[in-house]
């Protein structure tokens, strides 16, 4: 799909891809409040539009509490997300992952 756009080997256009769709994730959803007990609403809710994207096989996310408030707001250091992307042959795995004080997205 859209190769003519690319000049790219699988892998790399699959770890392009994983980078928009964790991208996107992580400034949609930083900021916004929710009820804890929505917590798995939220986390469906970003997993179901991860995979309606083209290429996403795998999403899981979890929202990391650190207080039992009622509401909270998302920060970066409550997004713990998981992705797999195949483009062709070529599978990726990307993550968010706050490490060290950093909202870290990778890929492996």
């Amino acid at each position: 799909m859209y190769d003519e756009f690319f000049s790219c080997t699988q892998r790399e256009r699959a770890i392009f891809e994983a980078g928009i769709k964790l991208g996107s994730i992580f400034h949609q959803y930083i900021g916004n409040t929710f009820d804890i007990k929505h917590k798995e609403v939220i986390e469906k809710a970003i997993e179901q539009s991860l995979l309606s994207q083209p290429y996403c096989t795998h999403a899981k996310a979890i929202l990391k509490i650190h207080n039992a408030m009622a509401h909270n707001i998302i920060t970066e250091d409550l997004l713990d997300i998981e992705i797999t992307v195949q483009v062709g042959k070529e599978k990726i795995n990307g993550y968010i992952k706050y490490t060290n004080n950093y909202p870290l997205i990778f890929f492996k």
